[in-house]
């Protein structure tokens, strides 16, 4: 009757492994998708600015063209302005970007001194 009961659990441990795997399967299905769409997103956000710069581009040209002198001058400076406005945003961008990529070092550096330290307690644990 052991070697039964031994087998049954054996069978039990590895459906739930079994299991278990595909769980993991599946969440990474679900973060590769996620990941999909999100650079399908900022795909569609980035072909939506490159319209909408098309479309300033072409009343800029329009007032350059069709405008004095003085109006030409005013174009330019507010094309000038918007150089500068977008430049800001980008700056502002990248150093999200940083700081993001900055506090996943730190978590990375916090686990890795975690782990450290649970061995360093293991092997002082052990005779």
């Amino acid at each position: 009757m052991g070697e039964s009961e031994d087998r049954g659990i054996a069978r039990a441990n590895l459906a739930d492994e079994r299991d278990r795997r595909a769980d993991e399967r599946d969440q990474r299905a679900d973060e590769r998708e996620r990941r999909a769409d999100e650079r399908e997103r900022v795909a569609d956000e980035r072909e939506a600015r490159a319209d909408k710069r098309e479309q300033r581009i072409r009343y800029y040209e329009a007032r350059f063209e069709g405008g004095a002198h003085q109006d030409s001058q005013a174009v330019l400076t507010e094309l000038d302005a918007e150089v500068l406005d977008r430049a800001g945003d980008e700056v502002a961008r990248a150093k999200a970007r940083l700081i993001a990529a900055s506090d996943r070092t730190r978590r990375e550096q916090a686990e890795i001194d975690r782990e450290v330290a649970k061995s360093l307690r293991r092997g002082a644990a052990s005779p």
